[in-house]
């Protein structure tokens, strides 16, 4: 019988991940762009339109997250407050 060692799966590494919001005065809107770039060097770029819509949760605020292909996101972003100081910010998937 062969004493055979087994070599490892290389490692699958995780894409980088970006993300830059920016604003246009003109129409007062606020833009989430997220850049991601897959180890092979592939870049993908996507871009919301970022919407603060109401919530009925304390301390929380939510949020609309809309692709330029019509896709609609619902987050909603809840941080715990403690001492006065932001201590740990939560986001939750809102039911759209």
């Amino acid at each position: 019988m062969r004493n055979a060692t087994m070599s490892r799966l290389p490692r699958q590494r995780r894409p980088q991940r970006f993300a830059r919001l920016s604003a246009d005065p003109d129409t007062l809107s606020v833009f989430l762009h997220l850049r991601q770039v897959q180890p092979s060097g592939r870049e993908s770029i996507d871009t919301y339109l970022f919407t603060e819509i109401a919530t009925d949760t304390d301390a929380a605020r939510a949020f609309s997250l809309t692709k330029s292909d019509g896709t609609v996101y619902h987050a909603e972003v809840a941080a715990l407050m403690e001492k006065g100081r932001l201590d740990a910010p939560v986001c939750h998937d809102v039911a759209a």
